[in-house]
């Protein structure tokens, strides 16, 4: 009888030894690899397919469901994380990094009260707004009106439109009886803004507004009459209209070309001479392409009251006039008004457009 157990008991120790590493296969393999493999039956292509398809259909019932758990992470980080700040970081460095090989020159730094005229100081708020002509400036200073008390009105669209350029002095930085230091102070402490746009959008939009068509009577007969009569080929004097009509835009920008540094109109003074980058560093640098959300993020950085905000505007199509004005141009004249405007270009990462 004991020869016969011996037999029994290796046989049994084999089939549960088989039995262990096939549980194993099967364990480690995909349902239509194992019953392939094991032998168990021969499976047909159909089946396999059956069996793949729903496999497959599982795996893309996850991937889906993945995909919308990192769509609404992705979105919802998106919503946490605010882009404006780091921009407004990327255009601060790019000022300071053109201004690196600017700053020993004493042209780029203010240096007297005179190159301030252009700061407005709203002392409630503790704020200051550089304006520039030709870039939204009408609307800020209605904004500017609003912030520092000299008009009841809150819709800023209702202040007539002259009436800003009229009383702006009452609002300027150093027609304040305030001590230097007091105004140094203030030029540290106070939240400042500068809004621009393109060079030569703000040029051309000047161009046209002071000299095409009625223009501005001033401008024509104390700008327009004197461009001609100096840079007008060939012209007899007599020929030259008093009224100044008929400026070109090559003779306007032949007559920029040539002035001496300080001698600008306020309307195409260059950025940096007009608000010194420079030399003042300025908390949020607005644009004129995103306007509407730049000045909003300024009014609540100063605590502006809510229901403030920058008028709505639809933007000038100027930017579509620079390639047929520029054509107009001569090759020197187009490299001779870039280099007036070279800083601006670059401290506001401005592209020069090129014919």
């Amino acid at each position: 009888m004991q020869t016969k157990m011996v037999p029994t008991k290796f046989t049994k120790c084999l089939w549960a030894t088989g039995f262990i590493i096939v549980t194993y296969i099967i364990c480690q393999q995909r349902p239509w690899e194992v019953l392939h493999t094991t032998r168990y039956f021969t499976p047909t292509d159909f089946f396999l397919g059956q069996q793949k398809a729903k496999v497959d259909a599982l795996l893309l019932q996850q991937r889906n469901h993945s995909n919308e758990i990192q769509n609404f992470v992705t979105l919802h980080d998106w919503k946490l994380e605010d882009p404006w700040p780091g921009e407004q970081k990327r255009r601060a460095a790019a000022v300071r990094r053109e201004c690196r090989g600017w700053k020993k020159k004493p042209q780029h730094l203010p240096s007297s009260l005179e190159n301030l005229t252009q700061l407005l100081v709203d002392d409630y708020h503790r704020a200051i707004y550089c304006y520039i002509p030709k870039v939204a400036c009408t609307n800020w200073k209605r904004l500017w009106m609003i912030l520092t008390g000299l008009t009841t009105i809150k819709d800023p669209v209702l202040i007539p439109y002259d009436l800003p350029h009229k009383i702006h002095e009452r609002m300027m930085l150093i027609k304040q009886p305030i001590s230097i230091s007091t105004l140094q102070e203030k030029l540290l402490t106070y939240s400042k803004i500068i809004v621009v746009r393109n060079p030569y959008e703000r040029l051309i939009s000047a161009f046209k507004d002071k000299f095409e068509g009625t223009g501005k009577a001033y401008y024509k007969r104390n700008y327009a009459h004197h461009i001609m009569k100096t840079y007008r080929k060939n012209a007899n004097t007599s020929e030259i209209p008093v009224s100044g009509d008929g400026l070109t835009f090559s003779e306007f920008v032949t007559y920029i070309i040539n002035l001496s540094r300080g001698n600008y109109d306020e309307h195409w003074k260059p950025y940096a001479d007009s608000c010194y980058p420079c030399g003042i560093h300025y908390d949020v640098i607005a644009k004129y392409e995103t306007m509407a959300e730049d000045s909003d993020r300024f009014l609540k950085l100063i605590k502006a009251p809510s229901d403030l905000h920058f008028p709505k505007y639809a933007p000038t199509n100027t930017s579509k006039l620079i390639s047929s004005y520029m054509a107009k141009l001569s090759t020197h004249q187009r490299k001779a008004l870039y280099s007036v405007y070279e800083k601006d270009f670059k401290m506001f990462q401005y592209n020069e457009i090129r014919n």
